[in-house]
């Protein structure tokens, strides 16, 4: 009978914390259709505040945008981006599925509004669906194909 519990036991925690962890991905089209703002960029700096009621830390991720596919900018030079967790003095807050960004990171920026009151004053926007509303371009892999096409004869 332990036996039996036991295993029982061992299948309920592993199924509840298997489903902690998953991720449900949310179609391109829904993502760029929930977007207010969509860019292409690079990370250029970051720096963690804490929010309005000193609870939780956030990291502004200031972008310098290259193309701008949807919506108005606030100012053309740069773009402020909230992520969850960060660093600020001697205290951090790791966020283990938010989305973590680094300096020199380029890609496409599925945005809106953030609903985040920091400390810092700004218009801050956050993406959509978490770390899916960053597309990740591979900078490493930059490659020419050079095409032949077949003549007629």
């Amino acid at each position: 009978m332990k036996k039996i519990l036991l295993f029982i036991l061992t299948i309920l925690v592993s199924h509840i914390t298997f489903s902690q962890c998953m991720v449900i991905e949310i179609p391109l089209t829904e993502r760029i259709n929930k977007a207010s703002i969509i860019i292409e960029g690079e990370v250029i700096s970051k720096q963690g505040f804490w929010d309005a009621k000193r609870q939780n830390i956030f990291t502004v991720n200031t972008i310098k945008p290259f193309k701008n596919f949807k919506g108005v900018l606030f100012n053309n030079t740069t773009v402020d981006i909230i992520t969850m967790g960060g660093t600020v003095g001697l205290n951090r807050l790791d966020i283990s599925n938010a989305l973590k960004l680094n300096i020199g990171d380029v890609g496409l920026f599925i945005l809106k509004d953030s609903p985040v009151a920091l400390t810092k004053r700004g218009n801050f926007l956050t993406t959509v669906e978490g770390a899916q509303g960053f597309v990740k371009y591979d900078t490493s892999a930059v490659s020419y194909t050079h095409l032949t096409l077949p003549t007629n004869r």
